[in-house]
């Protein structure tokens, strides 16, 4: 088994590859395809770079963007639609203090210029197929990081399809399993506890997969804390599109969702969206998509 390693889009990137002695070198290259296939999309789509597509589309309104940033926000409004807005590329994650990388370890609200508010009206988004060209409302701003990820494993998966029947990549919980671990296992994945997700041999269950998507969503990772009038208030990533709010535990007791989809696409929103939705719609969700879900 050859195990590569990188940190990409905020996160540590894991691609597996059960092959035997000798082809480390082969391997080696073809992990470094996938690798640079993250970066150059880390380069599209993230918000923490003034000089990426999704920065330029915030900030000039109006703007033709690449195919892969066409195909994404395609995929964002569809499940928007699907879920009423509460899946929705318009949030935004800066307004509640998570306006730089996570791991910076500095929070603070970043808001409109005065007097604007935040819109949500993903359905007010212009787009012209032939050109590909995307048009934002006023007060709206791009954030497809809820999808981005799941979207950048499938690439690598079609990367690696050229010359493997068996691999792994896991890029922070967003995961595809291709053909099996060995000829009598398939890959088996473990789902943390959130009251203790530090702890690697704590998990709460194991679920076995094979040329299946999973991905977990869950807000006990990544929290931050914000002193407001003298009070401390926590925040986490996972914002409702309906008023670009963490749901209260009392509305959502959920800490965990996991899903295993066809594609990491899927299962990464999938999971986001089923958080959001709470665990009885949640599920009727997984049933109308017919992927299957696990609710912690």
């Amino acid at each position: 088994m050859y195990t590569f390693q990188n940190k990409i889009m905020g996160t540590e990137i894991e691609i597996f590859i059960p092959l035997s002695e000798g082809k480390k070198i082969e391997a080696q290259r073809n992990a470094h395809k996938v690798f640079h296939e993250f970066n150059r999309l880390e380069k599209i789509f993230s918000r923490f770079d003034a000089d990426s597509q999704l920065s330029s589309v915030n900030t000039q309104r109006k703007k033709r963007v690449s195919p892969e940033f066409f195909e994404v926000l395609e995929f964002a409004l569809q499940l928007a639609q699907k879920t009423d807005g509460v899946f929705n590329p318009l949030i935004s994650l800066a307004s509640l203090g998570y306006s730089t990388d996570f791991y910076s370890g500095k929070f603070s609200k970043k808001f409109p210029k005065k007097g604007q508010h935040i819109s949500l009206d993903y359905e007010a988004i212009q787009r012209d197929k032939q050109l590909r060209e995307i048009s934002l409302p006023p007060h709206a701003f791009l954030d497809l990081g809820g999808c981005v990820k799941g979207y950048a494993v499938d690439r690598g998966v079609k990367i690696l399809d050229t010359s493997y029947n068996n691999f792994c990549i896991n890029a922070g919980g967003d995961i595809f399993a291709r053909g099996r671990f060995s000829s009598l296992e398939k890959w088996s994945i473990g789902i943390a506890d959130p009251s203790d997700f530090t702890n690697e041999e704590k998990n709460i269950f194991w679920i076995e997969i094979e040329d299946q998507a999973l991905a977990t969503s869950g807000s006990y990772k990544r929290r931050w804390n914000i002193t407001e009038n003298n009070q401390e208030k926590c925040f986490h990533h996972l914002v409702s599109g309906k008023n670009n709010k963490n749901p209260s535990s009392q509305e959502n007791p959920l800490q965990s969702v996991s899903i295993i989809a066809d594609t990491c696409i899927e299962a990464d929103s999938f999971a986001t969206t089923c958080f959001l939705l709470g665990e009885e719609q949640g599920r009727n969700f997984c049933i109308e998509e017919n992927v299957m879900g696990y609710f912690a």
